[in-house]
């Protein structure tokens, strides 16, 4: 969909492209402009951060993330986003000037993480009626 942070290719599919791209945001300044950039640009095509958010993370790169790194419903440690300049430094400097407050961005995204937990949810279930129905028959 985007190509505009070169060696990257968006939406990111892996944890590891996210890894990727924090290594190179924080040791280019170069690819920090050009990921910041990137995120204007997303921001201008939907209505919602948390959507424009999902439109360069795919579901599956974003599962083992969530804002703190501490999963209330299962108790798992995840990677703490707040820690990332990619999703915490970058989107503010992207996005904040959008008359956006910093703690409304984090609960951006927040809903961009419950939206991915919510459709792998729906997914499992999705599966298990299937696999019930075909138990059935």
């Amino acid at each position: 969909m985007f190509r505009s942070v070169p060696g990257f290719r968006f939406p990111l599919k892996t944890a590891e492209d996210i890894e990727d791209l924090e290594r190179s945001a924080r040791a280019s300044a170069t690819i920090r402009r050009q990921y910041i950039e990137l995120l204007r640009k997303a921001r201008r095509l939907v209505e919602k951060p948390s959507f424009a958010f999902l439109k360069l993370f795919s579901d599956a790169s974003l599962l083992d993330y969530n804002y703190s790194g501490r999963c209330n419903f299962s108790g798992t440690q995840k990677k703490a986003m707040k820690d990332y300049k990619i999703f915490a430094e970058c989107i503010v400097e992207a996005w904040g000037g959008e008359s956006y407050s910093i703690e409304e961005l984090r609960q951006y995204l927040c809903n961009a993480i419950t939206l991915v937990n919510n459709r792998k949810r729906g997914a499992r279930f999705r599966k298990n009626q299937r696999s019930t129905r075909g138990d059935k028959k």
